[in-house]
């Protein structure tokens, strides 16, 4: 049976507005892409999309051939690009059946079948992953979504290789009593009701201290919270109006998407968009 919050999760990524989100606006991705700074136009957002990817890749390292897990696939697209642009051989793994069937038809759908596999699985849990598997591993905007981030941390660290690296592009925050009450009560709404406890307790810095806690070295975190600005604020135009009718109506928590665009665009001199990378020593 699955715990709360995983029926959140696949519950959030299942409903209409997340599927209809997601391909209207990413292309059936799911992060945000990377601008060259705050003031950039935000179209075509597809170039930012990969630049965001491109910017994950650099800071995994990893060499062509190396085998890496992308840690949270949904539809396959990071994992495809990571194959194509890097070489690597991927593993993805994903928690939702619908999102996983979507990347194994994508993966089909490009002839890249013999460099990226996808199976349903937990990141919590490994154990269909031999000791030192893996060169690298990747998460983009999914370990948000964890119940028990340092168990997580742990199962990265040991399926790595020695040696091999990883790399997150994830959120954190400042302690809510820092922000003001609308900002703190909506983020802590937007995090229960799309299933992100991680996101909801990761206070300023807490996710690099818990890498270098279970052991990985030579830890680098990057905030790249100004170059999200431009797709963060396209968010918040389209969903400004709908979002204040949804309010009127009392229904602004039962279309989240629409709900953050507004409130992390509003708030985002109270979270940070960060890039955190390490090796396990040798």
């Amino acid at each position: 049976m699955l715990d709360p919050t995983a029926s959140r999760i696949l519950a959030y990524y299942d409903s209409l507005e997340s599927r209809i989100g997601y391909r209207l606006f990413l292309g059936g991705t799911r992060h945000l892409g990377y601008y060259s700074s705050e003031t950039s136009w935000p179209w075509p957002i597809t170039t930012a999309l990969r630049r965001m990817e491109g910017k994950l890749m650099e800071a995994l390292g990893c060499s062509p051939g190396a085998t890496v897990l992308d840690a949270g696939c949904g539809a396959g697209h990071v994992a495809l690009y990571m194959a194509r642009e890097g070489g690597f051989c991927v593993e993805g793994i994903d928690l939702a059946p619908r999102p996983v069937a979507k990347a194994r038809r994508n993966v089909r759908l490009a002839g890249m079948s013999d460099r990226v596999s996808i199976q349903q699985g937990d990141y919590h849990n490994l154990e269909a992953f031999d000791k030192a598997h893996f060169d690298g591993i990747y998460s983009i905007e999914t370990v948000v979504h964890a119940t028990d981030t340092r168990k997580v941390l742990q199962e990265f660290f040991r399926v790595l290789k020695p040696g091999g690296s990883l790399a997150m592009h994830e959120y954190d925050h400042v302690r809510w009593e820092q922000a003001p009450k609308h900002v703190a009560h909506e983020a802590k709404m937007i995090n229960i009701v799309a299933g992100m406890p991680a996101f909801e307790s990761f206070e300023t810095g807490d996710l690099e201290r818990l890498v270098r806690d279970v052991g990985f070295e030579d830890v680098v975190l990057t905030d790249m919270s100004k170059h999200v600005v431009p797709m963060l604020w396209l968010f918040y135009i389209f969903a400004y109006i709908p979002h204040l009718i949804l309010t009127l109506l009392g229904l602004q928590y039962y279309f989240i998407n629409t709900t953050s665009g507004v409130a992390m665009y509003e708030g985002r001199r109270y979270w940070r968009y960060v890039q955190v990378k390490g090796k396990k020593p040798l």
